[in-house]
């Protein structure tokens, strides 16, 4: 019983059963319970690692049980060796959009929602763009009035002596 493996086209049915009953010849001195135990043990080794912890979720206590969930998820999953990794994939040079719509029309919606927002924030930042610019532009030196540079770079704030002077004038009455 130790030696027995699944084989590639045997069914898990038919697998499950087999176990069953190379458990009841190998231990027939045993009770029912135990045989089923020691069977179901056996059937445990040789599914997978990821399948093995669906079946202990599920805590199965025959192999019948744990056959069923085998068979529900292998409907859904497909047979060992045709889940993910076991298929070569093709590829082509598409664009990004036409593989998203291949794989997954529902996203066109959300696509286009995609687009125009951004096509509206594009529109409103050169709309801002345009109202800033001729304000910054409009901007002069506090120091001079030159349009030309900001106070930072005036080149009269090596002269800080006069401008002191200019600032404490008195007025012209």
């Amino acid at each position: 019983m130790q030696n027995r493996m699944r084989g590639k086209t045997e069914t898990i049915a038919a697998f499950g059963d087999e176990i069953r009953l190379l458990s009841q010849k190998a231990y027939s001195t045993l009770d029912k319970e135990a045989q089923e135990m020691l069977a179901l043990q056996h059937f445990y080794k040789n599914v997978s690692a990821e399948m093995r912890c669906r079946l202990m979720d599920k805590n199965c206590q025959t192999i019948s049980e744990a056959v069923e969930v085998v068979e529900r998820y292998e409907e859904v999953l497909g047979p060992p060796g045709q889940g993910v990794g076991a298929q070569i994939r093709g590829v082509t040079n598409t664009s990004s959009r036409e593989r998203s719509f291949e794989t997954n029309p529902v996203h066109e919606g959300t696509y286009d929602q995609f687009t125009s927002a951004i096509k509206r924030i594009e529109q409103r930042f050169d709309k801002l763009e345009s109202t800033m610019g001729g304000s910054i532009s409009g901007r002069s030196c506090y120091r001079c009035g030159s349009t030309n540079h900001f106070i930072r770079e005036c080149p009269i704030k090596d002269n800080r002596r006069g401008l002191q002077l200019e600032n404490f004038r008195p007025s012209r009455q």
